[in-house]
């Protein structure tokens, strides 16, 4: 094959990839490029869409320095600076890959929030799922999906799914419920991020607060599996 049909047969290739990747995670592509998907940006590693008035620019800017400072409060300084992207209309949020959820995290790169997670509540919970996944690296996946959102529910503090009762007692139903529930394995809902929530308060509660998050990080780290640190 001479020089120039390699050359062609590589750029084939490399568009080929560049569209599948458009396709399959667009939130990744409008990260890597957000001007590409008409964000602007509104201070360093956040944008927001063009549409944005100067005052609603600002309102991102402190909301999202206001979820770091929540993440920050619970977990210890941050390690993780993901790109941040806050859709102000329906339109840019379904541009950017967006669906019915209020936001969304890729790893440690990238969130999105929808026009209806702009707040400090839903940031604050995208930010933690990106904290962790730095600290964690490979062994994030480790974890159970309901232990990563109850982490995240409770570091936001989400009032639709806890109470302000004391640590440990912030479960809005009986525990024992939420934690049949999540053994039984329940589909992704909004009852699921509440059991979840509740499982992970009590946990917290009985083993020292956040303290006990980061022990679990750096067991994990260390080799110890998620079960042999986490009895429910």
């Amino acid at each position: 094959m001479s020089k120039r049909l390699v050359v062609v047969a590589l750029a084939a290739v490399l568009v080929a990839a560049v569209a599948a990747l458009v396709v399959l995670y667009p939130i990744a592509v409008a990260a890597t490029c957000p001007g590409c998907y008409g964000l602007r940006q509104a201070a360093p590693d956040v944008y927001v869409d063009d549409g944005a008035t100067p005052r609603q620019r600002r309102q991102v800017v402190d909301l999202i320095a206001a979820a770091r400072q929540r993440v920050g409060d619970y977990l210890g300084p941050m390690r993780s600076s993901p790109r941040v992207l806050v859709c102000l209309s329906a339109e840019c949020y379904e541009h950017i890959g967006g669906g019915g959820e209020k936001g969304q995290a890729l790893r440690d790169r990238a969130l999105a929030l929808s026009p209806d997670g702009a707040d400090v509540v839903i940031a604050s919970h995208e930010l933690t799922h990106a904290e962790l996944y730095r600290r964690l690296g490979s062994r994030y996946d480790q974890v159970p999906r309901w232990f990563h959102e109850g982490i995240a529910v409770l570091v936001s503090d989400d009032p639709r799914y806890l109470t302000a009762k004391p640590p440990g007692e912030r479960c809005p139903i009986d525990h024992a419920r939420a934690l049949a529930a999540i053994r039984a394995g329940a589909a992704p809902s909004t009852d699921f991020y509440r059991d979840s929530a509740c499982v992970v308060d009590r946990w917290v509660a009985a083993h020292g607060g956040a303290d006990a998050v980061l022990d679990l990080v750096a067991r994990l780290r260390a080799g110890e599996s998620f079960a042999a640190v986490v009895v429910t």
